[in-house]
């Protein structure tokens, strides 16, 4: 009697192929295709498969397969192992009950090339002053370069210039180290042998280190550009006071600006500086400093902001704003500073009318003043009427250049009579002199 066990339906994961696409070599990625097959009877959700490189777990997916469903997965893998085993496993923790778990992986030895260098050097940006940068971007488009160097070259030179702003050490090289496969990567390199002024060509080179494996393309490992050395004359710059951290709204602010000029030549015309508040000009608008000397030359501006609104108020200030002057550094051309404006509204506070009670005011002073006054206009009028030239009593007669009553005996002592017209001398009557009357 033949007997038969009918099994309940179960899914059935497997892993039929594991692949890697193309040639694969260190530190350049590869597509690593891991196929599933659900040959069992019934749909699984969910299920948990991994991807593994010499053990270690490089990623992982859940998928859903019916029944009679295939899956395949990718993922792009950048190698840093020297001819690994590469495996693809569903669900390893065995989850979902199977038919048969024995078919739930599948492994594979792969053998990986020798790796390969290809750094670009792009496109060059410079930002000049006393030291010239050089900003340039690496792109490295093939393997991972794990060290690499760049040099800089002016004009004609067949050397690199001095890494090292002091040039004590000799310092060539900017070095640099893990460029991963398609990473850019923004590098500085530095002129700071800045000398002769006028156009330069700035050549800047980028060498992977690496003497077992080279860079296989030379081609875009260098880059130049043109740059202008400015002749120094000036070298000017700002500076602004400490400002109140806080004022009221409609307040005016008192800004003080010290203006300076570092170079070797003296800037007799003066230099512009302006000032804003949160973009508006201030009072007294532009302004032009006094003749500034060589190397400590500094004069000192005022100007007046007054915000309008609340909040912080920034404050710039700029000398030669609109570059008038050469200079081998404008970066120092600029100062600013915030004061914090509050809600309060300033209201200008107008000074008291003070009365003047001074002494002199007083009528108890000044009536009697007056009076004095008119009695002796009045007694100036009178003796000029009667024509007499004394207008004083107990003057009459005396001589400016006389003595008085009381002076020594010998001296002597002339009268004048209006009437007769006759002087004497009063000591002893003798008659000096007559008058004839018209």
């Amino acid at each position: 009697m033949l007997s038969k066990t009918i099994l309940e339906p179960k899914p059935d994961l497997e892993v039929t192929t594991v692949a890697v696409v193309g040639e694969p070599a260190r530190g350049i990625p590869s597509t690593v295709t891991v196929a599933v097959f659900n040959s069992g009877a019934e749909t699984v959700s969910g299920a948990y498969i991994e991807l593994r490189v010499d053990g270690e777990l490089v990623n992982s997916w859940n998928v859903t397969l019916a029944e009679g469903g295939l899956r395949e997965l990718e993922y792009d893998y950048i190698w840093a192992e020297h001819n690994p085993t590469v495996m693809g496993y569903a669900d390893p923790g065995k989850v979902i009950d199977e038919l048969d778990e024995s078919n739930n992986y599948k492994s594979i030895w792969v053998a990986i090339a020798a790796p390969r260098h290809d750094v670009q050097l792009g496109a060059i940006s410079h930002s000049g002053g006393q030291w010239v940068e050089l900003t340039v971007e690496l792109q490295n488009l093939l393997g991972e370069v794990p060290h690499y160097r760049l040099s800089l070259f002016v004009d004609n030179a067949t050397a690199p210039e001095y890494q090292d702003p002091n040039q004590v050490q000799e310092l060539y090289y900017v070095e640099g180290f893990n460029l991963a496969y398609n990473e850019s990567r923004v590098v500085s390199i530095w002129w700071y042998n800045t000398v002769g002024f006028g156009w330069h060509n700035l050549s800047v080179e980028v060498e992977v280190v690496d003497h077992s494996y080279p860079d296989l393309n030379l081609s875009d490992n260098r880059n130049s550009t043109s740059f202008y050395l400015k002749q120094i004359f000036y070298q000017l710059s700002l500076e602004i006071e400490p400002l109140p951290e806080k004022i009221r709204l409609n307040e005016t602010v008192r800004v003080i600006v010290h203006a300076f000029n570092f170079g070797p030549e003296i800037l007799s015309e003066g230099a512009e500086v302006v000032i804003t508040g949160n973009g508006t000009q201030c009072e007294p608008g532009l302004q032009r400093t006094r003749e500034l000397d060589r190397a400590t030359g500094e004069d000192t501006l005022e100007f007046f902001c007054t915000p309008n609104s609340t909040g912080p108020y920034v404050i710039e200030a700029r000398i030669d704003p609109d570059n008038i002057h050469d200079e081998p550094n404008e970066d120092d051309n600029f100062a600013t500073g915030v004061v914090n404006v509050t809600n309060e509204e300033f209201t200008p506070v107008t000074p008291p009318v003070i009365s003047d009670d001074s002494f002199i005011t007083q009528p108890i002073v000044w009536v009697p003043l007056a009076t004095l006054a008119i009695i002796g206009a009045g007694m100036f009028a009178y003796y000029r009427l009667r024509g007499d030239d004394d207008f004083l009593p107990g003057t009459r007669g005396r001589q400016s250049g006389g003595s008085a009553p009381e002076q020594a005996s010998g001296s002597a002592t002339f009268r004048y009579d209006a009437e007769s017209g006759i002087t004497y001398d009063a000591n002893t009557g003798e008659v000096i002199g007559e008058k004839k009357k018209d």
